[in-house]
Parts: structure tokens; C-alpha cells; sequence
């Protein structure tokens, strides 16, 4: 860990102490948006702190979102709706795009909250997802493209079987591609 300039200084005695003490602990306190206006370099643990304070905040913030989407949800299955909304997922995913003005990619905007939608409709039920091919193939690709993670993804061997998973109930959608060299 590296020490920060006022550990390294002399400290007075007495009452010098006390008084460096407590700018100290101010300083501390202060975090590293005082540090920079002050014109000192954060430091690698100042600026972790305030990292690990924000994600205690997105955490916060995320558990809020998903007790909402447990409340909608709750009232979509009062009136028999689907968990599963596309046109509305695109419209949050659009809109976080939208109002993201920091340095992420809007790929990365989209990653990130397709996961949180992803997961907060896994609280209402974890959709199953049929698609063509193995694990890691174009298909499956596109269904965590589609639904995000937190889906159980179930591969199947053809077109046909997909449509079949979901005919039968043992899936809740099925992906299939439009154009494929195997099946047509």
C-alpha cells in the first residue's frame, strides 16, 4: 500500500498531533472528488473506495428495479400477460442508450441491461429457450442476444425439434435461424 504525503511528513508534537490527526481523518473522509478540486492525485485506494461506494448504490438501485418488475410482474399475471415483453425490453434498452452520456459503447449499455431485465424477469419465471445447435453456435448467440443469461437454454438438433420443445410445452420459445445450411 502506498503512503500518502501527509504519513510520510514529520508530525509536530503536542498538540500538532491532534490537529494533524484530524486533517487527516478529513481528508480521508473527503474522498477523491475534494482531493482533485484541491488539485492532489487521487490515489489508488481513494479511488476504489469510491468505486466500492457506487456499487453498493447500483446494488441498491438494481434490487429497487427488480422489486418493481416483481410488482409488474405480479399485475401482468393477474391479468394473464406474458412475462416476457419484447417491444417494452427494447424500449428500456433504447432509452438507456438514449440517456447514457458517460464513455461506454452502447453495446455495453445494452449488455449490461439486457442482464438486469434478464434477471428480474427470472424472479417472475426463468423462461426456457429452445434453439438450434450446441452451446456457443450462431443460435445460441442470438438467444442470449435476445433474452440475456438468465434463461435456460435448452439445444436442440433441428428446426423441427425446436418448433416440437415448444409445442409441447417444454420450452417457452424456440430460436430458430431464418437461413441455415444444415436444415434450409
Amino acid at each position: 500500500m502506498a503512503k500518502s504525503k501527509s504519513s510520510a511528513r514529520p508530525r509536530s508534537s503536542g498538540g500538532g498531533r491532534k490537529k494533524a490527526g484530524k486533517k487527516a481523518a478529513k481528508k480521508k473522509k473527503a474522498g477523491v472528488g475534494r482531493a482533485v478540486a484541491a488539485g492532489r492525485k487521487p490515489t489508488l485506494t481513494g479511488l476504489r473506495k469510491r468505486i466500492d461506494r457506487l456499487d453498493r448504490q447500483i446494488l441498491e438501485l438494481i434490487n429497487e428495479r427488480a422489486g418493481l418488475a416483481h410488482q409488474i410482474g405480479q399485475l401482468k399475471d393477474a391479468v394473464g400477460e406474458t412475462i416476457y415483453a419484447p417491444g417494452r425490453e427494447e424500449e428500456v434498452l433504447a432509452r438507456a442508450v438514449q440517456l447514457s452520456q458517460g464513455p461506454l459503447s452502447e453495446q455495453c449499455i445494452r449488455a449490461v441491461f439486457r442482464e438486469i431485465i434478464s434477471g428480474s424477469r427470472a424472479i417472475e419465471k426463468i423462461l426456457r429457450v429452445a434453439f438450434l445447435g450446441p452451446f456457443y453456435s450462431y443460435s445460441h448467440l442470438a438467444a442470449i442476444h435476445r433474452f440475456g443469461q438468465t434463461v435456460e437454454f435448452l439445444p436442440v438438433g433441428t428446426i423441427g425439434s425446436v418448433f416440437e420443445e415448444v409445442d409441447r410445452g417444454l420450452a417457452d420459445y424456440g430460436l430458430v435461424p431464418l437461413e441455415n445450411s444444415t436444415d434450409g
